[in-house]
């Protein structure tokens, strides 16, 4: 999870099992950049996002709540 925070890359990562989403953002953490994770097919989204966190953010389509 990711609170505040300008600008972040998140790439090449893998994610394991686990939480129903893999990368949350949230609480004004705008411009970031995701792209080329592994996500484990449990995880039902890959990115979660709040509303104030929308704004540059480029990467996969945000499908879930952070």
């Amino acid at each position: 999870m990711f609170e505040d925070v300008q600008g972040v890359t998140i790439t090449g990562n893998t994610f394991a099992a686990g939480p129903d989403h893999a990368i949350g953002l949230a609480i004004g953490s705008t411009g970031a950049h995701v792209e080329g994770n592994h996500v484990d097919p449990s995880s039902h989204c890959e990115v979660g996002i709040d509303k104030s966190s929308r704004e540059g953010c480029v990467g996969p389509e945000p499908a879930c709540a952070p």
